[in-house]
């Protein structure tokens, strides 16, 4: 009776709900951080400023509200609501990020464009801020990544369906900035081939190809870090960053092929250095990666998007 008594004098003391609290604050940050990662690839969006540029460089040109800048300010607004004191380290990145939206709103009075620039520094503001909101609620790292990787692979069978089938496969509904229904219509990011055809890039619900590629790339090179958490599911991890790479290959974006190459690169050599168990695998599976692509159909695609060859100059002398 006495071991019941404390145990409920416990959870009655303001410790254990101070303790409460900061579990649900914290799964709740969680939760904002990581569904604002995963919906970076869903482009509906509210406009707040409309672009007066046509085609697939009008996002470039417009201020809007998207899904993930609503879990950022809420994250944001929960790290105004529990701040916390930082060490000397996060501290010094903490003002790096706030003097980044400074800067950019007070060059608003000289930029040619004083709406867009404004913008662009209230979504640094929103992003200080999230950071801060991560940093006092000690946000989960493993989350962030399964979030990520979980949406890239989503977005990477997207992209291999485009390259596949040479059509968009994404509804209207979402808003962006084109959707070619012919590969030939100008401003389409297409790949030629070894016999001059233009093909349709891999773009998932991104406004370009290139975009993707940085996200699948990113979550390619973060993948290790669910391997380490749960080693156990090696085999599930190594097909999800196979997944991934198949979008990032049907993207064509020869700076996300690099920025996965350096990437993980720099995540495996000190594993290959130390020797630890199984090191020998990373090396294995890059050769072998690069035979599969080498003996693959599009390889002669890839070695033209790698090396492309140079466009005769036409002589203006009779």
């Amino acid at each position: 009776m006495r071991v019941l008594a404390l145990g409920r004098s416990l959870e009655s003391s303001p410790t254990a709900a101070l303790t409460r609290d900061h579990a649900r604050s914290f799964w709740l940050a969680s939760t904002l951080a990581a569904a604002a990662i995963a919906l970076i690839p869903l482009w509906y969006h509210v406009v707040l400023v409309e672009s007066g540029v046509q085609g697939i460089i009008a996002v470039f040109s417009e201020v809007g509200v998207y899904p993930s800048d609503g879990c950022l300010a809420v994250l944001g607004l929960m790290a105004i609501a529990h701040p916390v004191t930082l060490d000397s380290r996060s501290r010094w990145l903490g003002v790096g990020l706030s003097l980044l939206a400074a800067v950019a709103l007070l060059s608003a009075r000289q930029s040619r464009d004083q709406v867009l620039t404004s913008g662009l520094s209230g979504q640094l503001a929103i992003l200080a801020l999230a950071w801060f909101g991560s940093r006092s609620l000690q946000v989960s790292r493993t989350v962030l990544v399964a979030a990520l990787v979980a949406s890239a692979v989503v977005q990477s069978a997207l992209a291999a369906g485009q390259f596949l089938f040479q059509q968009p496969l994404v509804a209207p509904e979402l808003q962006l900035p084109w959707l070619p229904g012919d590969v030939s219509e100008g401003g389409t990011p297409v790949i030629l081939n070894s016999a001059g055809e233009r093909l349709l890039r891999g773009f998932g619900t991104f406004p370009h190809p290139n975009v993707l590629g940085g996200y699948l790339a990113m979550a390619l090179v973060c993948l290790p870090v669910l391997g380490v958490r749960w080693p156990r599911r090696a085999a599930l991890w190594w097909l999800l960053g196979a997944a991934i790479s198949i979008g990032l290959l049907a993207s064509f974006s020869r700076a996300g092929w690099l920025a996965a190459v350096v990437g993980l690169s720099v995540s495996c050599w000190p594993v290959v250095r130390q020797r630890h168990a199984r090191w020998w695998i990373a090396p294995i599976a890059a050769v072998a990666v690069l035979s599969a692509i080498t003996l693959s159909p599009i390889a002669p695609t890839i070695a033209e998007r790698l090396s492309p060859a140079p466009i005769p100059m036409r002589s203006n002398v009779a």
